[in-house]
């Protein structure tokens, strides 16, 4: 941090009449000392560069190519309204060789108080900011003098008002239906939009009634042996049919992308007890597969929604686990956001494997848009 100390002394223009002004810097930490020891210290510090006054800040910014942004000048009792013999005389400043300070904030007197006064250019901050600013400044004067032994880091910058207007900004609770799953929202819309097409992948397309039917289906013909059922296909439409058949036995899905390391899929395989792999040959067979769904599982919010890996770059990968809420309150906020309704067309892009993937498709397939999955010749060699 640097005070630009305002200096009023300089023999070369000390038998001429006037007042001449040069900026001197200070340098300082902002660290745990009590606010007491920081106005001594930088008294003392003062004092020791008073020593170095000839070598003022616009030489130094000069030699070393350095800007400031903003400077804080102590001006209480210097620019006042100076008479001789009656007449008033005026009070200009002529600067040379002075570097302009995009913020300049002056302690001056106003109406006998001591005041911030705040000079700013105004093609590039607003009145508004400034005012601020200056408050934060005012708010950390008044914090010294209220407590001289408080840390300089637990000084506040705002006051109780701009607290509650800050906190009044992240009022972003927006009611929506949280007893719902992915599967029931799924649904829900496969009801309303029953011949929307839900899928694309290349020459396969797919209504929302015929992949709710399918993965019904699909979910009757499967057997869980264990909470988490990994899924293993390339990019097609078996990495909605396969995730929707899972999520409706009550199961989770742990995607792999094929195209990962083999070591990679079967650390994560191993790590995370998922004994039940599907590839895209049982998908086909449990598509083809003559039973007739029975009785719909219940799926609640708390149940688990996906099992996902990071990539790994700070050491093996690590498991992560989202329930149903959490996507349920994403796909709220993402329709919200983003203004996603039926008839969209959203490109599936990321890998199965990431977590995007979870944005690509579940958005989309709880309002009624299209998900065309990008297939991966063209993910990689976009035209």
């Amino acid at each position: 941090m640097l005070l630009w100390i305002l200096l009023r002394s300089n023999l070369k223009t000390a038998n001429t009449m006037g007042m001449f002004v040069n900026t001197l810097a200070l340098s300082t930490k902002i660290d745990s000392r009590d606010v007491l020891t920081f106005v001594r210290e930088t008294g003392e510090n003062f004092e020791q560069t008073l020593a170095h006054e000839n070598y003022p800040f616009a030489q130094i910014a000069a030699d070393y190519d350095l800007t400031a942004e903003i400077m804080y000048a102590y001006q209480i009792g210097v620019l006042a309204n100076y008479e001789v013999k009656g007449q008033k005389v005026a009070t200009e400043s002529m600067e040379l060789n002075v570097p302009k300070f995009k913020i300049a904030f002056y302690i001056v007197e106003v109406n006998g108080q001591p005041s911030v006064v705040v000079e700013y250019d105004n093609g590039k901050y607003s009145k508004e900011m400034m005012q601020s600013l200056a408050e934060a400044v005012s708010n950390a004067v008044s914090a010294f003098d209220r407590d001289k032994q408080a840390s300089l880091r637990a000084v506040e910058l705002t006051n109780n008002n701009q607290i509650t207007l800050l906190d009044s900004f992240n009022q972003t609770e927006v009611p929506y239906d949280d007893t719902q799953t992915i599967v029931s929202l799924f649904r829900a819309q496969a009801e309303k939009t029953p011949d929307a097409v839900a899928v694309v992948y290349q020459d396969t397309r797919l209504t929302y009634r015929e992949v709710d039917n399918l993965t019904d289906r699909m979910a009757a013909a499967l057997h869980p042996t264990t909470r988490v059922i990994a899924i293993k296909v390339q990019r097609s439409h078996w990495m909605v049919l396969g995730a929707l058949a899972v999520l409706k036995t009550g199961c989770a899905y742990m995607p792999l992308d094929p195209s990962y390391p083999e070591e990679r899929l079967s650390y994560m395989q191993q790590d995370g007890n998922s004994c039940m792999l599907l590839t895209e040959k049982e998908l086909e067979e449990l598509q083809n597969a003559n039973i007739s769904p029975s009785q719909r599982v219940e799926i609640k919010p708390s149940d688990l929604f996906i099992l996902l890996y990071t990539s790994g770059s700070t050491g093996v990968p690590k498991g992560v686990m989202l329930e149903n809420r959490n996507l349920v309150a994403f796909c709220h906020w993402y329709h919200r956001y983003y203004d996603l309704h039926a008839g969209d067309k959203v490109a599936a892009y990321a890998s199965f494997g990431f977590d995007a993937c979870m944005m690509d498709l579940y958005p989309a397939l709880t309002c009624g848009a299209t998900v065309y999955i990008v297939p991966e010749d063209m993910r990689l060699n976009l035209p």
